[in-house]
């Protein structure tokens, strides 16, 4: 019982990472629907682990849409809009995120990893 409680906990923490902070002061549906860079302002994206496998299984799937896929040293990481659940690991905090997307950890494209970065809301230099 009391495992569900923090697990419940937990839960509203993570979901209150990524709500807004004031609810009268978001978008409308309409601009939820654009991508972050054609409404002037950040979309709402996470960070988390992915496995070769799900990376097998999302292409299959039809691509990876609106996520950017990162090649980290020791895995993958995908940039993705919050709750379209593509990847399969554990969720990155914004803090995390911002120490791991850094060209020192990933061997992949300097523009990739710009492009991710600056959808997490993080400076764009990597």
């Amino acid at each position: 019982m009391a495992r569900h409680a923090y697990d419940s906990a937990g839960e509203q923490n993570e979901r209150r990472r990524w709500e807004p902070s004031h609810p009268e002061s978001t978008t409308s549906v309409d601009d939820t629907r654009r991508a972050p860079e054609g409404n002037g302002h950040q979309g709402r994206y996470q960070a988390r682990w992915i496995s070769k496998a799900q990376i097998n299984n999302v292409r299959k799937a039809g691509g990876l849409g609106r996520a950017v896929l990162v090649d980290y040293r020791t895995g993958f990481v995908i940039v993705e809009p919050v709750g379209s659940d593509l990847g399969d690991g554990e969720i990155l905090s914004p803090e995390l995120a911002d120490y791991e997307l850094r060209e020192v950890w990933c061997p992949t494209t300097k523009s990739n990893l710009v492009k991710a970065r600056k959808l997490l809301g993080l400076d764009g230099a990597p």
